[in-house]
């Protein structure tokens, strides 16, 4: 084999590759969109900035490994990379990420929301202690002694305006 074709096949093999790189890149974001909902202005920001990114990628590719040129076997290795990717292992790797992720972004909310119950309760709990520690009353006596203090003090008011 020449050097010429040697050249050329190692360009289509890094074109095929990186066919599966943005199809993996875009099943990253379909994962993201299962776990997560999306409204239709994020979806389509979302694609935006994938295509946008896609497109400086390929440039780049293309532009180091052929100064720029394209040819039309590197769009068909571009194409064929997404292609067999898609078809081979895509469908598999969004539905068992999705659900793997799915799955563990509910244990993490379980796990929060009890770690937040949990510091309501002992943020109560502290309160009611602090109540208590300035006399060995209970809170319900405690509350009384401060009322009927409020109370003599209104009327010690009242009797001096007399």
């Amino acid at each position: 084999m020449s050097e010429y074709m040697q050249g050329e096949l190692l360009l289509f093999l890094k074109i095929f590759l990186a066919g599966i790189f943005l199809a993996a890149v875009y099943d990253v974001f379909r994962i993201l969109r299962n776990v997560i909902s999306h409204n239709h202005f994020f979806i389509s920001m979302e694609d935006l900035i994938y295509w946008c990114g896609a497109g400086l990628f390929l440039f780049v590719v293309v532009y180091q490994e052929n100064e720029g040129v394209i040819r039309i076997y590197a769009l068909m290795g571009l194409f064929l990379g997404a292609f067999l990717y898609h078809t081979a292992i895509s469908e598999i790797f969004v539905q068992y990420l999705s659900l793997f992720l799915s799955k563990l972004s509910r244990l993490l909310k379980t796990l929060l929301n009890s770690v937040f119950c949990r510091r309501k309760r002992l943020k109560f709990r502290f309160k009611r202690v602090r109540i208590c520690i300035g006399k060995n009353k209970p809170a319900g006596k405690v509350r009384k002694n401060r009322n009927e203090e409020k109370k003599e003090k209104k009327s010690a008011k009242s009797d001096c305006n007399v």
